[in-house]
């Protein structure tokens, strides 16, 4: 086969180059809250700050919420 691959130039799979995805921007769809004491668990309010469950950032509890209530305007922007 080495011959046919010389002949019609391919290239080995191993040495094929790898095609990058282009990188997506991460919208902040999956915000989870956080809170710093058990008996504030679930009070939207007491919320500490918030976790992107898909990239990992991690945003002040103000930042969390202007990205909830803004987040349908960015969906169909995105």
């Amino acid at each position: 086969m080495k011959v046919l691959d010389k002949i019609l130039r391919r290239r080995p799979v191993e040495e094929a180059e790898e095609v990058a995805a282009p990188e997506a921007k991460c919208i902040h769809a999956a915000l989870a809250p956080k809170w710093d004491r058990v008996a504030d668990i679930g009070k939207e309010d007491n919320t500490s700050d918030f976790l992107c469950e898909t990239c990992g950032g991690e945003f002040t509890r103000d930042e969390g919420h202007e990205l909830r209530e803004s987040l349908a305007e960015r969906v169909h922007l995105g």
